[in-house]
Formats: C-alpha cells, sequence, structure tokens
C-alpha cells in the first residue's frame, strides 16, 4: 500500500489530473519531471500544446487541440468546420465543456485531485476553464513566470481566481513565490525540481589525463558565445579541457563551439544518463544569463542532475537572477560563477589543481542536490499536498461571461 509516512492516505487510491500546457517528455526539463514525480502514481494528464515538437510519452495522456492540416487555406477551412460543428477544443480560452465531458466519461476519469502547472495568464484561462468543466479541487505549482515585467493581479483575472481558489500552492524558486504572494496570502510552499540518487558519481581527472567539461540541455546564447570567446584562452592556460554536450539542441550551440565540442546526442534511458554525466569532471551552465524572465524566474533543471553527479559547476548567470540565489550556498565551493572568459580559465584551475580540491567541491555538489533536490523529498511534500486537498471541496469557480455558446449544454 502507498501511504505517506504517519498519515494514513492511500495515494494509490487517487487519481490526480495533471494540467500543464506542454506535453510530458523526457526531452524537455519539466516534461521530464513530471514523469518522475508521478511515477507510479494514477494520474490522467490534459494539455493544449506540443510545444517541443513531439506527443506526450505516456498514453494516460489527452492533448485537447483539434488537428488540423498544415496548409493555409486547408487549415483555415477545417478550423472554421470544427468550429460551426460545435466540435472544437477551444474558444478563446474556453474550452468545450461537453467534449471534455465525454472524454472523461469514456475513460472513466472520476478525479479526486487536479496538479495544475502554468506560467501565464493565457494557460492559467485554460487551466481554470478545465477545472470548471471537473469541479475537483486544485493545487497549483509555479515553475516559470512567462511575463517580462512579474505577475500583476490586475490584469490578470484568470490567474487571480485560480490561485484563489487553490487548496495548496507551490513555486519552484522564492522569486516565483514574491510574485505569487501578490495575489493572496495562502502560504506556498517552495519546491526545488526533484532528481533521483544517481547510482554513480563523477570521480576526479587522472593526473596526466584531460578535464571533461559537460553541457546539457538547452543551451543559452550568452554563456555559449562566452564560453566560445574564451575557449582558446582555455586551450592555453588550463590543462586539456575536453568539451561534451549532452541533449537535443547540439544545434542550438555557437558554430565555434561546435567544432570543439563531441555530440553524446540525447539520451533516452536515465541509467545511461546518469552514467554519462558520471565520466564528466565539471559542468557548464550556460544560463540563463540575462536579466530578463528566465533569468528572473527559471532555474535550469538540469543542473540538479549535474549536482546529483557531483560535478562542480561553472554558471553563467546574472548577479541576483533565480539561478544564483539557488546555488549560492554552495558558492565558491562547488559553484563558480562565470561572467567572463577569465572567470571561466580561473574556475577550471581551481576545480582541477589538485584532487583534493576537486573531491570536496564534488562532495559538496552531491550533499546540497541530497539535502534539497532528492527526488523521493520532493515528490512526498508534493503527493502530500496534493491528498490534503483532494480532501477539501472544490472551490466555486465563476464561469466567465465568454464560455464557449452552444458547446456547453448537455450534448
Amino acid at each position: 500500500m502507498n501511504c505517506l509516512p504517519d498519515s494514513g492516505i492511500q495515494l494509490n487510491k487517487m487519481l490526480i489530473c495533471i494540467i500543464t500546457d506542454n506535453e510530458l517528455a523526457r526531452s524537455h526539463g519539466m516534461g521530464a519531471q513530471i514523469l518522475q514525480l508521478f511515477q507510479g502514481e494514477r494520474f490522467h494528464h490534459l494539455y493544449w500544446r506540443v510545444g517541443h515538437g513531439q506527443r506526450s510519452e505516456v498514453p494516460h495522456s489527452t492533448l485537447l487541440a483539434d488537428w488540423v492540416p498544415n496548409v493555409p487555406k486547408l487549415g483555415g477551412a477545417v478550423r472554421r468546420l470544427w468550429r460551426v460543428s460545435g466540435r472544437a477544443w477551444w474558444q478563446d480560452h474556453q474550452v468545450n465543456a461537453a467534449r471534455l465531458k465525454r472524454l472523461a466519461r469514456s475513460k472513466g476519469l472520476g478525479f479526486d485531485v487536479a496538479y495544475v502547472v502554468v506560467a501565464r495568464e493565457n494557460d492559467a484561462a485554460r487551466a481554470l476553464s478545465i477545472l470548471r468543466v471537473l469541479q475537483v479541487p486544485h493545487v497549483v505549482n509555479m515553475v516559470d513566470v512567462l511575463h517580462e515585467d512579474g505577475l500583476d493581479p490586475g490584469s490578470m483575472p484568470a490567474l487571480v481566481e485560480l490561485l484563489k481558489g487553490a487548496r495548496g500552492l507551490m513555486a519552484l524558486l522564492p522569486s516565483i513565490a514574491d510574485e505569487m504572494a501578490k495575489f493572496t496570502p495562502a502560504p506556498i510552499q517552495i519546491i526545488p525540481v526533484g532528481k533521483p540518487l544517481a547510482a554513480k558519481m563523477a570521480a576526479p581527472p587522472q593526473r596526466d589525463g584531460p578535464v571533461r567539461l559537460i553541457i546539457g540541455g538547452r543551451p543559452y546564447p550568452g554563456g555559449c558565445q562566452l564560453l566560445a570567446k574564451a575557449w582558446q584562452n582555455v586551450k592555453h592556460h588550463c590543462r586539456k579541457v575536453e568539451l561534451n554536450y549532452v541533449g537535443p539542441h547540439y544545434r542550438d550551440l555557437p558554430p565555434a563551439l561546435m567544432t570543439e565540442c563531441r555530440n553524446v546526442g540525447f539520451l533516452e534511458s536515465e541509467d545511461e544518463y546518469q552514467k554519462f554525466l558520471a565520466t564528466g569532471h565539471l559542468a557548464y551552465l550556460t544560463g540563463p544569463n540575462a536579466g530578463d524572465m528566465h533569468g528572473k524566474w527559471s532555474f535550469p533543471s538540469r543542473t540538479a542532475d549535474h549536482l546529483m553527479a557531483g560535478l562542480p559547476v561553472l554558471a553563467c548567470v546574472p548577479a541576483g537572477s533565480a539561478t544564483e540565489r539557488v546555488l549560492e550556498p554552495i558558492s565558491p565551493q562547488a559553484v563558480a560563477f562565470t561572467r567572463t572568459g577569465a572567470d571561466i580559465v580561473a574556475a577550471i584551475n581551481r576545480f582541477t589543481s589538485n584532487q583534493e580540491a576537486w573531491l570536496l567541491a564534488s562532495h559538496t555538489a552531491r550533499s546540497f542536490a541530497e539535502e534539497t533536490m532528492r527526488l523521493e523529498v520532493v515528490r512526498a511534500r508534493i503527493l502530500e499536498a496534493l491528498a490534503g486537498a483532494a480532501k477539501q471541496a472544490p472551490a466555486p469557480l465563476r464561469r466567465p461571461s465568454e464560455e464557449m455558446a452552444g458547446m456547453g449544454g448537455s450534448r
């Protein structure tokens, strides 16, 4: 029986509705995170956008979007046909209530609670529309803010209602929690990215061997360009460094780095991925490296993988950024903030000057990840919040005046 400690709550009897804008796929951070968090739990996932080039990787996932051919005139005609027939999934940001109810009945989806991940007003409006139909209590986890100037309650009525009606609130970062606090005085849990304990940890570079520097995930331009400009100095002033990229976005690297970098590609197996990280010696975080919304409210989830593998990190992130706030507790012991080419050279030399220096940095990185980002700890916190919310009545959500005309009824 899958129970939370000391609670008696049987999680395996709880059916969770996961609501996100994008698919669940291991090729991008949050999709991979949700797949790991809810592995073994009973859930069905609803989403409305394919943002990373593929459908969700689990069968219990439904795309709420109409098929439209990618032909300008024909595509427009098909869209009009969907609307006229009353079968279109969406009108503006309002879901087709009748169609969603039929879907729930056909799949036997009697949800107990909803786990909602949103980052902007438009997606909050869609999630809210789905919740009005399902009538289940919900928990909101904000892992990003996709508004350049932050969140404004005065211009975001859907987000206001979604957050105020939530039976639990979570944020990935303190800076996101600060934005959410504008909407509600309710407590907000800060829950970081969760990662499984890596079975293998990195080992220090051999005395006469090269240093393997790893870049992972989606490369940010600023950090990549900085490394490209510094690369000749790295060659001249550091011991031999081998650059490796792991992930599906190798072609996003600057040409000058591509010629110097081995492309490992996207490793689909988590075990294979962890084994590769354990062959590295340092990780290079290419960003977010500007004071934009990504710098303020994003944390690259692959960074947690690097820390869990015991890799000291070179982080090209701006001062005061969300990522710097997360990593500050282990700087300079295990993280070097590299904002110039000279910083990169100095960090590589400091971490690899001798085995003792590297081992201290590696141990600090791993210990920090175990204490704050271990998957079992993060999963327990999220499931406990969902189980608590499932015991409560759903919030009375108002129906907007623009609810889909002629598409809600009893058809």
